[in-house]
């Protein structure tokens, strides 16, 4: 087995890990096996990298858009499993980086910003969204804490009471 194919490999395994549906899938999968890529450079092609580091950018999006999606339509949002999934979204972006960087992909012909701009698009397109949630959450919040101590208040601290009693 060559080097190469072995690469391959490692991509085929990070890229099954985020190809799995995104809710309700069940017990997450492992974690694809380390790769130390100074082994891997004189031996892999900078295009493989690269298009491993661009399909792991396109699943990012592809979380976020579900996230952004959900959140638009008022949908229960499992943010306990999305983070979990973003959080080793990043592991693997941060993998294949390494890889492109170790492999000498940001030299070549190869152009990583449109796909870094997209993401970077969609992440506060969610932001604003998220913004947006937490804003009417806290609104939320604050008329159930007025309407609990209008409740069990029999008024005798509030300022109105105070002024009454002034002789």
């Amino acid at each position: 087995m060559s080097m190469q194919n072995g690469y391959s490999a490692v991509v085929a395994e990070t890229q099954t890990l985020g190809s799995t549906p995104l809710l309700n899938s069940g017990p997450l999968q492992t974690q694809p096996a380390r790769v130390e890529w100074q082994e891997l450079a004189n031996e892999v092609d900078p295009a493989i990298a690269f298009d491993a580091f661009i399909n792991c950018i396109e699943r990012r999006e592809q979380l976020v858009d579900l996230e952004t999606a959900m959140l638009n339509q008022h949908e229960p949002v499992a943010f306990d499993e999305l983070n979990l999934k973003k959080s080793q979204g990043l592991l693997e972006l941060r993998r294949t980086t390494g890889a492109i960087q170790t492999l000498g992909c940001t030299a070549s012909r190869l152009d990583f910003e449109p796909a870094l701009a997209r993401l970077r698009s969609k992440l506060q397109g969610n932001l604003s969204v998220l913004q947006m949630q937490m804003n009417a959450a806290a609104a939320v919040a604050a008329v159930i804490e007025r309407t609990i101590e209008e409740h069990e208040s029999d008024g005798t601290y509030t300022p109105e009471a105070a002024r009454e009693r002034k002789p």
